[in-house]
Formats: C-alpha cells, structure tokens, sequence
C-alpha cells in the first residue's frame, strides 16, 4: 500500500513539473509564435518536455507518404523555415491532409527522416523527429546552406 502511494505522489509530481515547464514557457516567451515553441509538444508519460537550438533555415524539402510495404506513395513539395536535432517547422500547403507519420527529404541530402506532425496552423507544418537528427548532419546541412549564400 505505501509502495502504491509513493508511486502516485511520484507520478503527481513528474506532472506538476510537466505542467510548470509549460506555464513558465508561455510566460517566458509570449512574444513568440507557436511555432518557436513546437518542441514542447506533450511530452510521454513519465518523460519531461525538452526544447532545441532551433537554426533558421529556408531549403526546399519534400515530404514523402508511404503506402503498403513502405513504398513512396506520393511526393509533396514544401519548404524548410527551421530545424533542430529534435523536429522542424515546415512551410506546406494548407489544404493537403498528411497522415500523422511520414518522411521528410532535404533537397541535397538523401536521407528521409521519419516525422511526426505535431503542430499545424495553415501553412505551418511543425513535425517531431522519430530519432534525434546526428549533430553531423544539421552541421553540414547549415554549412551547405552558409555556403549557398541563402543566411
């Protein structure tokens, strides 16, 4: 019985804390817009919210639907505003339906990261990264994009 209580006063606090993190984020940074704060989506139960260094980035991208035995069913054109180890804010038409998991392509790499959508607002298109990118690949992908004269 006291080991089930503390379990509960455990799971209490852990989302007290969640809870907290939030508030203290949204009064932190009223100035921004949702989309500097789509990290901290909902966190897992019993995991904390964490939050990235965003890098501001304009690259073309594609987002790709599977079907059946994951073969690329249908390629979207969109638009990378910015990206962290955690996730990306996304610039794609409004009216296209997405399944809540795809993949997403960087015009000059070949990799497909696997996304989830977290946050959409007309145009914005915030997705969670299955797996963390590699600190490797978002440093070439900001050189290449230093190099292009884009920043």
């Amino acid at each position: 019985m006291a080991a089930r209580a503390a379990t509960n006063t455990g799971a209490r606090r852990r989302k007290s804390c969640v809870l907290k993190q939030k508030q203290r984020t949204a009064a932190e940074f009223p100035e921004f817009s949702m989309s500097m704060v789509m990290h901290l989506a909902e966190a897992k139960p019993g995991k904390l919210t964490t939050s990235y260094k965003h890098y501001y980035i304009e690259r073309p991208c594609r987002i790709l639907v599977v079907g059946q035995h994951l073969k690329t069913k249908t390629k979207y054109q969109c638009l990378l505003r910015h990206i962290s180890i955690g996730g990306a804010m996304v610039d794609f038409n409004a009216h296209i339906l997405l399944p809540a998991h795809f993949f997403l392509q960087i015009d000059g790499f070949q990799e497909e990261i696997g996304c989830s959508q977290v946050h959409r607002h007309n145009s914005e298109l915030g997705v969670r990264f299955n797996m963390q990118l590699a600190p490797e690949f978002l440093s070439r992908l900001i050189r290449m994009n230093f190099t292009s004269g884009l920043i």
